[in-house]
């Protein structure tokens, strides 16, 4: 079953490459004492990095579909949305017409991820 395979694999990334948080001085801050910053449907699509932009100040999203199936992802931020692009490994700006982005307050929809593919975002929020 495809499911369980996926669930499984996502389980062994992120015990193998485990993320790497980072610390801060203690403030208040904006956010709650519990949330999630970042959810990415279906299990499918594994997230690879998320990182600030090399060259500017958005976020660079980058996740890749194990499944042998093409899918639609959605991924639900934290906060709202204003706009996002596909962009190329080196975070340069393409015209990859087959994938469509739809944004929409803190979510963005992506179609027709195909299998095994690897999707870059830049994401201003």
């Amino acid at each position: 079953d495809h499911i369980y395979t996926e669930k499984v694999w996502k389980e062994a990334y992120s015990h193998n490459v485990p993320l790497i948080g980072l610390s801060s001085s203690q403030h208040e801050g904006l956010l709650d004492k519990e949330m999630s910053f970042i959810e990415i449907l279906p299990d499918s699509l594994v997230l690879s990095a998320l990182k600030k932009q090399e060259e500017g100040e958005n976020i660079i999203l980058r996740f890749f579909n194990i499944s042998e199936k093409s899918c639609v992802g959605k991924i639900k931020f934290y906060n709202k949305v204003k706009s996002a692009e596909v962009v190329s490994l080196n975070e340069k700006a393409v015209k990859d017409k087959k994938i469509k982005l739809i944004v929409e307050d803190n979510i963005i929809v992506v179609e027709n991820i195909k299998r095994f593919q690897i999707i870059t975002l830049l994401i201003k929020v």
